[in-house]
């Protein structure tokens, strides 16, 4: 999640959706930001002649913990131009639009707090998901002028996290254990504070990052004609056989998609056999320990990703007889 130096994005843009401010906007990714122009410093040089302008500027916002519970905080800072004397804000927060009607405050969804009388720093918090049609104007006033500037908010539920679940729907921890040759299907599904996500949120990509190496001995059954002629086991062994499971994984079988919310993962070397990119077959014979594939799972509209480990269980179990006669 990334800091922008102005969007109302509660929990970086989590939930409280954006906040479009007055002066020097400009647009980045569908979302209003502050141009140069809110960045103007309190003890800046300005002529008398200049013009009083008051611009807010927003930082990432944070979960707080209130006594009524969790809320999401944003701290949005008033910069005033125009003189250098000491000037006070005064801070408010009005319905932009309320589709709830006139008997339901804006107060019971945004409210704004300013750190101290008359401070030009103030926390807009957000105390529950809001409508998608409502708005709600937060305006600070320099003190016995008629100067302001206002910011518009908004709630788009933007995700804080990416929750992986099984069919059963429970929560899964990162570290899953699968078998060679093992498939499993994850649910993926977004979340945050509220557990409000808007529906524009839903584009996905993937990334994986595979470690680990394995080495095999071609036998009797196992040894290919390739177009250098039949491999005789021998010569695989002094060469090792031993590849980067990385570069065997897709041409073995295994396979990692993401669609419709369902992650679907399919490990390789079912048969405790491996083919090398030359058409050799391999009988596994060492698999390296902690051999792993990390999986990046991201949404790209809120830039929100998280990553899920699947550890390779390479664990094979023999017998020194097949059979047994008496």
């Amino acid at each position: 999640m990334k800091k922008t130096i102005i969007s109302i994005l509660l929990l970086a843009c989590l939930a409280l959706g954006l906040c479009s401010c007055a002066g020097g906007e400009k647009m980045k990714n569908g979302i209003k930001e502050f141009g140069d122009g809110a960045k103007d410093a309190l003890d800046d040089v300005f002529t008398a002649e200049a013009p009083l302008e008051v611009t807010l500027c927003a930082a990432a916002a944070t979960v707080v913990e209130t006594e009524e519970g969790s809320v999401l905080s944003q701290t949005v800072t008033g910069a005033v131009s125009g003189t250098d004397a000491a000037v006070l804000l005064d801070w408010t927060v009005t319905w932009g639009v309320n589709p709830y009607g006139e008997e339901v405050p804006v107060t019971d969804y945004v409210t704004v707090v300013p750190e101290s009388d008359g401070a030009l720093v103030a926390d807009i918090i957000c105390h529950q998901a809001i409508d998608r049609t409502a708005t709600a104007i937060v305006t600070a006033t320099v003190r016995g002028k008629d100067k302001s500037a206002s910011c518009t908010v908004r709630y788009n539920g933007i995700p804080s996290d990416i929750v992986f679940t099984d069919e059963d729907g429970t929560a899964l921890e990162n570290g899953l254990t699968l078998a060679l040759g093992d498939s499993i299907a994850l649910n993926v599904t977004l979340d945050n504070l509220f557990h409000d996500v808007g529906a524009d949120y839903s584009d996905f990509e993937i990334e994986t990052e595979i470690s680990g190496t394995v080495t095999g001995e071609a036998s009797n059954n196992g040894a290919s004609t390739v177009s250098t002629g039949t491999i005789a086991p021998a010569a695989i062994v002094d060469q090792g056989g031993r590849y980067q499971i990385a570069e065997l994984f897709s041409y073995n079988g295994g396979s990692v998609t993401l669609e419709d919310g369902v992650l679907s993962i399919k490990l390789p070397f079912g048969g405790k056999y491996f083919t090398s990119p030359d058409g050799t077959r391999y009988t596994i014979v060492n698999f390296s320990k902690l051999a792993s594939m990390k999986i990046y799972v991201k949404e790209l509209q809120s830039g929100l990703t998280e990553m899920f480990t699947i550890i390779f269980d390479a664990t094979n179990v023999t017998l020194s007889d097949t059979t047994v006669t008496f």
